[in-house]
């Protein structure tokens, strides 16, 4: 990376699927909980395995080290990481292990690239975006969705 580059600090995860179709466990295929996994949980590895690995070689090569911003990493959860969500396990499985075993692990891991590194999760409940606009047409499903 050429000299006087920004160097990037700040990573946020914020991404994921949910299949709007309920699916009791019983009834989903391994195709869907895999797919489900790979995007949510695999995706944000590939993300700050990469962020984490670049800022420790910029920290690294720069001089003087201490110009550099410590590692933030947000990671986007979900109500369901804490809850579960009702014939939606691959969703609700994938950001508990995001918001669980990654960023609890990660957050050991952080310290030692720079000790004032830190990575939290914010955990929102139903966000109205594209993905979820099927599944809040359903009126049962918008009523439960708002009184948790």
């Amino acid at each position: 990376m050429p000299k006087n580059w920004p160097v990037l600090s700040v990573l946020v995860v914020n991404h994921g699927i949910f299949v709007a179709q309920d699916c009791p466990i019983w009834d989903m295929s391994l195709a869907q909980f895999e797919r489900t996994l790979k995007v949510n949980t695999v995706g944000p590895f590939l993300l700050i395995r990469s962020f984490l690995k670049t800022y420790k070689s910029t920290l690294e090569a720069s001089q003087p080290t201490t110009d550099l911003y410590p590692p933030t990493i947000v990671l986007v959860g979900s109500t369901a990481a804490e809850f579960g969500e009702a014939n939606h396990s691959d969703y609700a499985t994938s950001k508990s292990g995001l918001t669980h075993g990654m960023m609890k692990s990660v957050k050991n891991e952080i310290v030692k690239v720079h000790p004032r590194g830190r990575i939290n999760t914010v955990a929102p409940g139903w966000v109205g975006t594209k993905m979820a606009e099927e599944s809040l047409k359903d009126e049962r499903t918008r009523f439960m969705a708002m009184a948790t």
